[in-house]
Formats: C-alpha cells, sequence, structure tokens
C-alpha cells in the first residue's frame, strides 16, 4: 500500500511538473507574440506604410513646424536684423550650423538655417528672409520632411511656391536649390526622387538654379565619411559643399 502511495504522489508531482512545462511554453509564445505584434506596429508597419505612401504622393504626415522649439526661437533672433545683404543661405541643420561668413571669407552673407525645418517652415518664413533683399539666396532643405513623412507631392508643391514666392517678392534674386544629401535612416530612393522634382523645378524657372552636391556624399558610404552621425555635417562635409558652390557665390 505504501508502494502504491507512494507512485501515485510520484505521478502527480510528474504531472504537475508537465502542466507547468506546457504552462510556460504557452507563456513565452504568448509573449514572443506580443512582443511581435508591438515591434510590428510601432516600427516595421510605420517605415513600410510611409515608404509605400511616399512612392504614392500620399502624405502620412501630420507634421506641424510650429512645433519645432527651434522654429520661433531662430526667428526671434532673425528678427533682430534688418539690414541688407548680397547672400542669404537658408535651409534646416546643415545649414544653420555652416560658418559661412568664415567659408566664404569677404561675402555679405546671413544664415537663415533652422534645426529641424521642413520645406512648409521655410516657406512661411520667406517674409523674414526677403526683407534683407538679397541678390542670391541658396536653399538646402528637405530632408526633414522625408524624415516625418511628409509626401513628395507635398514638398514638391512647397519648394515650388517657395521659387515662386521670391521670384514674385524680388525679381532680380538668383534663386539655387541644392540637392538633399543622403542621410540615414531615409531611403535613398526618396532622397532621389526629390532631387529630381527640385531639378524639373528649377528647369522651369529661369530665376532658379539646381546644384547637384549629392553624387561626392553618395560615393562615400552615404555621406559617412562626410558626417559623424549620418546626417550632419563634419568640416570635410562643408569643404565638399563649398567647392561645388563657389562658382555661383562669387559669379
Amino acid at each position: 500500500m505504501d508502494e502504491e502511495i507512494k507512485n501515485e504522489n510520484n505521478d502527480q508531482k510528474q504531472n504537475f511538473k508537465l502542466v507547468i512545462k506546457k504552462f510556460v511554453v504557452i507563456f513565452v509564445f504568448c509573449g514572443s507574440l506580443i512582443l511581435n505584434g508591438i515591434f510590428l506596429l510601432n516600427y516595421v508597419y510605420p517605415r513600410i506604410s510611409n515608404y509605400i505612401n511616399n512612392d504614392k504622393g500620399v502624405s502620412v504626415s501630420n507634421y506641424d513646424y510650429n512645433t519645432n522649439y527651434q522654429y520661433s526661437a531662430r526667428l526671434t533672433q532673425f528678427q533682430l536684423y534688418d539690414g541688407k545683404t548680397d547672400i542669404v543661405f537658408a535651409g534646416d541643420s546643415i545649414t544653420e550650423k555652416g560658418n559661412w561668413n568664415e567659408l566664404f571669407a569677404g561675402i555679405n552673407c546671413i544664415d537663415r538655417g533652422i534645426g529641424s525645418d521642413t520645406t512648409e517652415g521655410l516657406l512661411n518664413r520667406l517674409d523674414e528672409i526677403m526683407k534683407h533683399d538679397p541678390e542670391k539666396i541658396f536653399i538646402l532643405i528637405g530632408i526633414n520632411d522625408l524624415s516625418v513623412g511628409i509626401s513628395a507631392d507635398e514638398i514638391c508643391s512647397n519648394m515650388s511656391l517657395i521659387v515662386e514666392k521670391i521670384s514674385e517678392m524680388s525679381p532680380n534674386t538668383r534663386i539655387y536649390i541644392e540637392s538633399v544629401l543622403p542621410a540615414k535612416d531615409i531611403e535613398q530612393g526618396q532622397i532621389d526622387m526629390i532631387n529630381k522634382i527640385y531639378e524639373s523645378i528649377c528647369a522651369e524657372n529661369i530665376s532658379a538654379t539646381y546644384i547637384d552636391i549629392s553624387p561626392v556624399f553618395n560615393m562615400q558610404g552615404g555621406g559617412y565619411y562626410y558626417s559623424g552621425d549620418g546626417i550632419h555635417l563634419n568640416g570635410e562635409g562643408y569643404k565638399e559643399i563649398v567647392q561645388r558652390i563657389s562658382k555661383y557665390v562669387y559669379e
């Protein structure tokens, strides 16, 4: 009898262990499904959706440039100066971080770059830029549009309006649109598409010139030779830009 009870207890222990093992397996499996689902919803799906919709020209972003704290802060600084200038460098953080007065010694120029700015943000601050009555304006912008999911159609519309508004406000101002540079986490195909749009806009406007500064960056592993973080330029990067736009600056 004692032996039977002992065997029965052992069977119960074995069954209990088997149930526990099954429970652990099911728990791990369900947890894995949940984690994979979270990953797909929060990382994979948005990127695929963004890529597909941008190819279709559909905006997948509700981004508002006014939510960029740097935008209002920089504008208040810009408003402190009302003088005339020969050249304006306008754009996002790549423009903002350039020491243009040093890179182009002897040139009367001002920096109107704002970190994280988009084509819409630039369009809506042209009044401040054009009050300086520049002879030339160099524009480098668009990568932030792509990073927040703004469509190619919207970027095209904004840039067309930028060129149109500058031409209306100051018909004698020469407009130079520089190609968008490679950046990490942004599909090169999307960047190439935007650059083709910029080139076509310039081809249709006698006051605008397209400057393709991107090939050398593409040849250096997506521009990482010229950038520490895959987005912003180091000294070598700015030196390359200077070499490619100098003839337009000094002509």
